[in-house]
């Protein structure tokens, strides 16, 4: 395989069960790939892959290490640091490992970023909207917080619809219906998903996750006939 190969492959995105999330600082949650997943992907793309470490230096209150990946010949060398302490707001502390394990892991990501391996997550919208085609719920419910932290940071109010939305659960199997539906139709009308997503648009909802759940049945109920209608228009539209 030639390296151009090998980068192609090193980047493609991974599944949506393997990206984990973790909270930010004053809200919100950022999507994130394990330094073992990335591992196991630098282990299946190409095997002889190599990478060294420096050694550990101690600057104020962080560890820094220094990481090199060597993929057929070609290498890529990044930083990595982790404070000596996490500490929670009543003094417990939040570490896993030490801090030379959690800056080498850190530093093992970066050097892989180099490559392009999950290079993607650092544009959180794009990612966001990749695991939503995938049918994960969580990137509604991740883009939907972080729009409130925004709309908080303006000084402006988000008021609460006050009714119960519907759970990942019926999320995905109202997403499944769709698809099972409409996919012979959708085959011949040669639709994307994402005018798919308008027909779901044509309910009144942006998304399958906004749909309350005194309206899920009644969604559910109307499911075949009206979505075939609406892409037979949809496919005669002019986009």
């Amino acid at each position: 395989m030639e390296f151009r190969e090998i980068l192609i492959e090193l980047k493609k995105p991974f599944k949506p069960e393997q990206h984990k999330e973790r909270s930010l600082p004053g809200g919100g949650r950022w999507f994130f790939i394990t330094w073992q997943d990335i591992r196991e992907r630098l282990d299946e793309v190409h095997p002889q892959w190599c990478c060294t470490w420096t050694e550990p230096i101690y600057i104020g209150d962080y560890c820094h290490i220094s990481c090199t990946i060597i993929i057929a010949g070609i290498s890529r060398q990044a930083p990595g640091n982790a404070p000596i302490q996490l500490l929670s707001s009543n003094g417990k502390d939040m570490s896993r490992g030490t801090p030379i394990e959690r800056a080498t892991a850190d530093a093992f990501k970066n050097a892989a970023e180099a490559f392009g391996i999950a290079r993607y997550l650092d544009d959180q919208v794009k990612t966001v909207n990749l695991l939503h085609k995938q049918g994960d719920g969580r990137a509604y419910k991740f883009a939907k917080e972080n729009e409130q932290i925004e709309v908080g940071a303006r000084g402006v109010t988000k008021q609460p619809t006050g009714e119960k939305l519907i759970t990942e659960p019926q999320v995905k199997r109202l997403w499944a219906i769709a698809k099972r539906c409409c996919k012979q139709f959708a085959k011949k009308l040669n639709l994307s998903d994402q005018e798919i997503h308008q027909v779901i648009a044509n309910y009144g909802f942006s998304d399958v996750a906004e749909i309350s759940m005194r309206l899920y049945d009644k969604v559910i109920a109307k499911r075949c006939c009206k979505q075939i209608e609406e892409l037979e228009n949809l496919s005669a539209a002019n986009f």
